[in-house]
């Protein structure tokens, strides 16, 4: 009985090549381990992993944009009976993302859920007359009793996972770098990254796997004119690759007292910037200070993508910031798109325009 199920661990590969414009491919193999000197069935492959072989199939899915990657790639494309990539890692969840700059974020999650895991669980009382009679049928041999009586759960637990392998990978035209998440699964080699699952932690399942790739980055100070609400402000902005980089205290303050407020903590133990909205903001000075035209230039030299991590309201958000002169700057439409206020730009007047909603 014990052998039947060791017999039965799982092989999972993916491979997804993720170009710069959205556009590429996911290669998926499944198959289950072969028993030793079994032959693979008619129209099987043959796939070899950490010393094992497995018989199994595989499939090769295109997309031509974000939007379809991340259909492929959604819980509700992974729950369903579809042969593509998702099905066959049923409890993983890939989201893809362009950034204001031209990167790509990637977030990559394992869903592991008590609650999930009790409620797939069948409850014998509600089972019809026909399942009841099925599973009280079984019949056990002695020996059997007695493997199941004397069985030792961890052992078989390092027995299945030395039999499996479940490895995903994701390669990007350019330079890949992990910005949040564990680390025990992560192998990265340029623009490709491997996640070979069965060497997560105790814990990882639980946390997601962030990814951004890099960019050559033209930072340049610009002199943008603004309006919130209407009403003319000024601030430091940053142009980077055509978008335009707010401070994120300064936009808290320029919001503040508005529909779209906010407040803007930071925890330096965690290395975390927390955003809660509808919240007033309290300043802690130099906000909405703009620095003479030399001395802007120079910061602009210093620009880094941040590594620091951002929650709103408590929720874990990507939205691949630059840290300039040891500050964090955001994308305005990231911004608004994220804290739920208006971006808008009337190019008549060459203005970027802010709407709270008051």
């Amino acid at each position: 009985m014990v052998c039947t199920l060791l017999s039965g661990c799982v092989y999972v590969k993916t491979d997804s090549v993720i170009h710069d414009d959205g556009t590429g491919s996911v290669y998926t193999a499944f198959g289950m381990q072969a028993d030793e000197g079994a032959a693979p069935e008619e129209g099987q492959e043959v796939f070899e992993a950490n010393g094992n072989k497995y018989y199994g199939s595989s499939e090769t899915v295109t997309f031509a944009s974000v939007e379809e990657f991340n259909k492929i790639f959604s819980s509700e494309n992974a729950d369903s009976d579809s042969s593509t990539a998702a099905s066959a890692t049923s409890n993983t969840v890939a989201t893809l993302r362009e950034n204001s700059d031209g990167s790509l974020t990637l977030v990559f999650s394992v869903k592991q859920s008590e609650d999930e895991d009790e409620a797939a669980l069948p409850d014998y009382e509600n089972l019809d007359p026909e399942q009841k009679e099925a599973l009280e049928s079984i019949e056990l041999t002695p020996e059997e009793e007695a493997e199941l009586e004397n069985l030792d759960l961890d052992s078989l637990s390092s027995d299945m996972m030395e039999g499996m392998y479940y490895c995903m990978s994701f390669t990007f035209d350019q330079p890949v770098r992990q910005i949040a998440g564990p680390t025990s699964a992560v192998t990265i080699e340029g623009g490709k990254v491997t996640l070979d699952l069965t060497k997560q932690g105790e814990g990882d399942a639980n946390d997601a796997y962030v990814f951004v790739t890099d960019v050559a980055s033209k930072v340049a100070p610009t002199k943008q004119a603004l309006k919130v609400d209407g009403t003319a402000r000024e601030t430091e902005i940053y142009n980077i690759n055509g978008a335009n980089y707010f401070k994120l205290r300064d936009m808290a303050a320029l919001l503040n007292g508005t529909g779209a407020q906010f407040s803007v903590d930071f925890d330096k133990a965690s290395n975390t910037i927390s955003v809660k909205t509808g919240e007033s903001y309290t300043a802690i000075g130099g906000e909405l200070t703009v620095p003479a035209a030399e001395q802007a230039a120079e910061k602009a030299g210093t620009a880094v993508k941040s590594a620091q991590k951002l929650t709103i309201n408590g929720e874990s958000a990507y939205l691949a910031p630059y840290n300039i002169g040891g500050q964090n700057y955001f994308a305005l439409r990231d911004l608004g798109d994220a804290l739920g206020f208006g971006v808008d730009y009337d190019a008549a007047a060459k203005t970027m325009l802010v709407t709270t909603g008051k």
